[in-house]
């Protein structure tokens, strides 16, 4: 790793994401020949409502009516059109979720693209091998916490509250990419918590402080480059206009021994120091939101139940040891503190960019360790549930929540 000048790799995010689009159109441009289902194909595929259910998903949304039609008239081609046609929606849902993209509220995160090219190339396969069901089940996603909802959702059975908020936290980890990384970030802001993954195991866990109900957390995706310690606060117009530009005019004084100082493009700063907002330390992490992970003077908060306090960034608790955690063992917490004590802003360049995931998980689970609900401090659990027609939720809204001082 080497040190940087402060702030140099602000848009990489912006090329991995013209990748996947590109990426994603030439896989749909691809043509496959049409598979062949035999009578052992096509009972396989008609149970797949099994596997449908023990996903969550609703068996009303698939035609099976249809494919029983087509079975009973004995039309080998209108079978298999039929046949194909069903294998592909219900592959595209479990891969991918059943939510339009465009309903998903503030939900960024970059997933995977599948093409039709690379569902018909699966059914043909399928087909061939009588193995219509495994290759389905290969379209579900290969994620832990997926695993562990699946699992409490077939033990919450006769609890129709706890599996409605399982489904929809289940339908979320198909909106999530199909690989992680070994290595990565991942913020669960309902749980008010940030974890660090190293070669798959658990490496940090820390407390973190997210978003207020009117300035909510976004959920997206984006690559961690480096870490700024004694950063400069660029403060957002927003919060300009909301308290610190009358600070600035109408006492002077006091928000120049804050640090707060107009820069030479009419932007407001705030100079690195024990007052700055943005604390000791953040993570460079361009993404289009102006939301960062990162330090923060008022820590007595972190002590709250509640942490849904900010204007939309992800304020992180011990926040050195976080960043030695990112960084590697060649840069430990005393090695950081005495680049904080020289007052200076400086950046350490990672050897590979991290992904980040800022998600919205209202549920987890894990292994034989039962449900543990997270409120659902936006209201997003209920649009979901709604947009289904289900009106019972578990997670509790917050209905007021505080909001913390500009940062």
């Amino acid at each position: 790793m080497k040190l940087i000048p402060a702030f140099r790799n602000y848009i990489r995010i912006a090329a991995s994401i013209i990748v996947c689009a590109i990426g994603g159109a030439a896989a749909s441009a691809e043509t496959a020949p049409a598979a062949q289902w035999d009578e052992s194909d096509l009972n396989e595929l008609r149970a797949a409502t099994a596997l449908l259910s023990s996903n969550g998903l609703s068996l009303q949304d698939y035609d099976f009516a249809g494919l029983d039609a087509a079975i009973a008239e004995g039309d080998a081609v209108k079978s298999d059109n039929v046949a194909g046609a069903l294998f592909s929606k219900i592959a595209i849902d479990l891969r991918s979720g059943v939510t339009p993209v465009e309903k998903r509220i503030r939900w960024r995160v970059l997933d995977d693209v599948i093409g039709q090219a690379e569902i018909a190339i699966a059914a043909q396969s399928a087909a061939a091998a009588n193995a219509v069901a495994a290759t389905l089940s290969s379209f579900e996603p290969d994620h832990a916490e997926y695993r562990a909802l699946k699992d409490a959702l077939q033990k919450a059975a006769g609890d129709e509250n706890l599996q409605a908020v399982i489904k929809v936290n289940m339908e979320r980890w198909r909106w999530m990419p199909g690989a992680l990384g070994a290595d990565y970030i991942l913020v669960n802001a309902p749980a008010y918590e940030a974890i660090i993954v190293r070669n798959g195991e658990l490496a940090a866990r820390r407390r973190v402080i997210v978003g207020a109900k009117k300035t909510p957390t976004w959920q997206f995706s984006a690559l961690v480059t480096g870490v700024a310690f004694n950063p400069t606060w660029f403060v957002p117009p927003s919060i300009v206009a909301e308290n610190v530009g009358a600070l600035m005019k109408k006492k002077p004084r006091e928000a120049a021994r804050l640090g707060y100082y107009s820069a030479v493009d009419v932007g407001v700063r705030q100079k690195p120091g024990p007052k700055n907002a943005l604390g000791e330390m953040k993570l460079i992490m361009p993404n289009p939101y102006g939301i960062f992970l990162h330090d923060t003077p008022a820590r007595d908060l972190f002590e709250r139940e509640n942490r849904a306090l900010s204007h939309g960034c992800i304020r992180v608790d011990d926040a050195l040891a976080f960043a030695a955690a990112i960084l590697g063992p060649q840069w430990n917490e005393e090695t950081l503190k005495g680049i904080v004590a020289t007052n200076d802003t400086t950046a350490i360049e990672l050897e590979t960019p991290l992904p980040v995931y800022v998600g919205y998980f209202t549920a987890s689970a894990a292994k034989d360790a039962g449900v543990t609900l997270h409120p659902d401090i936006y209201g997003l659990d209920r649009a979901i549930l709604a947009e289904r027609g289900v009106k019972a939720v578990a997670s509790p809204t917050a209905d007021e929540v505080g909001e913390c001082p500009p940062g």
